[in-house]
C-alpha cells in the first residue's frame, strides 16, 4: 500500500476512533457483553465497516462535482447525516471539555477546553487531510499500544474468562451492524475525501481499513473480557490506566481527548461541506454550525453510546445505505443486460 494510502487509511480509521471506542465503553455495549460470541460480531461489524466504506468511495469515484458526501445521498438521508453529526458532534465537544476538566483544575477548564476544541477541529477541517492522518496515526499506534500492553500487564482469574451478559445475539448481530453503520455515516466526510478513480485501490483501502478495525476491537475486547469487572464503567480504560498513578491516568486523558479530536475534526468537515450547500453566504453557515455544536454540547456525553448509538445507526443504515446500496444493485443489472442478451 502506498504512502498516501496508508494516510487515508489512518485518517479514515482516526474519523471513526471516537471517545466511546477509546474509552472502551462502545466495545463493552457493542461486543465484550456477549462473551465469547463478541468475536465473530466483531467480524460482522468490521466487515461491514468495510463494505460500506467501499460501497461510499466508490458512490464518492464517480462524482464529476466537489460536493463529497452531499452529493451522495438523497434529501432525506442527508438531513438525517447532518443531524446526527451535529449531535455526535456536540456530545464529542461535551467529551473534550470534560477531558480538559480532568487534567486542569480551574473554573474555567471546561469551557476553555471545549471552545479551543471547536476552534481546533474547525482550522483543521480545512485543507488537506495531512494533518488527520498525522494525529490519526499517532492516536491508533498509541491506542493499539497501551491496549496490548494491558493484556500482557493484567493476567485474568481462570474464572474471569468468560463472561456473557446477554443471551439475545440476534439483537447483538443487528446492533454490531448499526453500530458499523453509525460510525461510516459520522466518517462520511473523510471517507469521501479518501476516493480515488481507480477502483482497485478503493477495494484496497476499504479492506485495509476493516482489518485495522477488526484489530483494534479484537485486542479491546480481549481486554475487557478479561477484565469483566469493567463492565459497568462509563470509561473503562481510565480506571485501568489509573492503577500507574497520575502519569496513567494523563496517558488516558490524552488518549481520549485525541480520540474526541479526530472524530470532531472529521464531523466538521463533514457539516461544513453540508453548510455551504444550505446557505448562501459562507459566514452565516459557518456561525450556524458552530453555534449549534455549542448548544447541542450542554447535552452531555454521558449515556450516549449506551442508548443513542443502536438506534441511530439503524436509521443510518435504511436511509443512507440501504439507497447506496440498491442504486449499486440497480448498475449491476443493467450492465449484465447486455451479456444475457447476447446469449
Amino acid at each position: 500500500m502506498k504512502k498516501s494510502r496508508v494516510a487515508d487509511l489512518v485518517a479514515c480509521t482516526g474519523a471513526v476512533i471516537g471517545a466511546g471506542f477509546a474509552s472502551g465503553r462502545e466495545v463493552i455495549a457493542f461486543f465484550t457483553r456477549y462473551g465469547i460470541h463478541g468475536w465473530w460480531l466483531i467480524g460482522l461489524s468490521s466487515g461491514t465497516m468495510a463494505f460500506l466504506c467501499s460501497l461510499c468511495l466508490q458512490g464518492a469515484a464517480k462524482q464529476t462535482d466537489q460536493d463529497g458526501w452531499y452529493a451522495l445521498l438523497g434529501t432525506a438521508a442527508r438531513m438525517c447525516t447532518l443531524m446526527l453529526m451535529l449531535l455526535t458532534g456536540g456530545a464529542m465537544l461535551s467529551a473534550a471539555g470534560h477531558m480538559i476538566e480532568m487534567v486542569w483544575p480551574d473554573r474555567q477548564a471546561y469551557s476553555i477546553g471545549l471552545l479551543g476544541t471547536l476552534t481546533g477541529a474547525w482550522m483543521l477541517s480545512f485543507g488537506s487531510l495531512r494533518p488527520l492522518s498525522w494525529l490519526s496515526g499517532i492516536l491508533t499506534t498509541v491506542l493499539l499500544a497501551t491496549t496490548i500492553g494491558l493484556i500482557f500487564l493484567f493476567e485474568p482469574a481462570e474464572t474471569t474468562m468468560v463472561v456473557m451478559k446477554d443471551t439475545n445475539l440476534l439483537l447483538a448481530a443487528v446492533c454490531s451492524m448499526a453500530y458499523a453503520s453509525m460510525n461510516m455515516t459520522l466518517a462520511l466526510g473523510v471517507v469521501c475525501r479518501c476516493a480515488q478513480a481507480e477502483e482497485r485501490r478503493n477495494w484496497t483501502l476499504a479492506a485495509g481499513f476493516g482489518c485495522l478495525m477488526a484489530v483494534l476491537l479484537g485486542c479491546a475486547h480481549l481486554l475487557y473480557t478479561r477484565n469483566p469487572q469493567l463492565l459497568e464503567e462509563p470509561f473503562p480504560i481510565v480506571r485501568l490506566l489509573s492503577r500507574f498513578g497520575r502519569n496513567g491516568y494523563l496517558l488516558s486523558a490524552g488518549v481520549l481527548y485525541l480520540s474526541v479530536f479526530t472524530t470532531l475534526v472529521s464531523i466538521v468537515l463533514a457539516i461544513r461541506e453540508a453548510m455551504a450547500k444550505l446557505f448562501i453566504r459562507r459566514a452565516a453557515a459557518n456561525g450556524f454550525m458552530l453555534t449549534v455544536l455549542v448548544m447541542v454540547s450542554s447535552i452531555g456525553f454521558t449515556g450516549i453510546v449506551d442508548r443513542l448509538y443502536a438506534p441511530a445507526g439503524l436509521l443510518c443504515f435504511s436511509l443512507v445505505f440501504v439507497p447506496l446500496i440498491s442504486r449499486r444493485l440497480d448498475k449491476d443489472r443493467i450492465n449484465a443486460l447486455p451479456s444475457k442478451i447476447a446469449e
